[in-house]
């Protein structure tokens, strides 16, 4: 049953990037239409679920986790995703990143704190490049609840 994950997704990714080529206006890459971001979320909703279905093919004796275990990872990364609203809202994003990371990398269940350190500098770091250089947007990378 674990291993009908992967086939899921790429159905998912499938299914929502065909509707939105058929349905909404593409535009180009300069100059993007509604239905640009959709089919490329698909897209990529469907290379991830293909490289799940590669790794569980090859790796046949993985253990299921129970399921209390996979209650727990869920909770987390549910948590992880209110508290990053919560704290993009109060903090920033920044301080709303290494949160969230923080919350799913404790979803792991194998908590290295250097990892942990550096996924949340590289996302850190791929967020300001995105949203405040390329896009020039006008997200708050750092609040001072103190000061507002």
């Amino acid at each position: 049953m674990h291993k009908l994950g992967g086939p899921v997704l790429v159905m998912f990714g499938l299914s929502y990037a065909l509707y939105a080529y058929l349905n909404y206006r593409m535009g180009s890459i300069r100059s993007m239409g509604p239905g640009m971001f959709p089919v490329m979320a698909g897209g990529t909703l469907m290379l991830l679920g293909f490289v799940i279905t590669v790794a569980d093919f090859r790796d046949g004796t993985r253990e299921i986790a129970s399921e209390q275990g996979l209650l727990r990872s869920a909770a987390l990364v549910l948590a992880s995703i209110i508290a990053f609203a919560v704290s993009f809202a109060m903090l920033g994003l920044l301080p709303a990143i290494f949160v969230s990371v923080l919350l799913t990398s404790l979803a792991d269940g194998r908590f290295a704190p250097a990892r942990y350190l550096a996924v949340s500098v590289a996302l850190s770091v791929f967020a300001v490049l995105v949203f405040d250089v390329m896009l020039g947007s006008n997200l708050p990378l750092f609040k001072l609840p103190m000061l507002s």
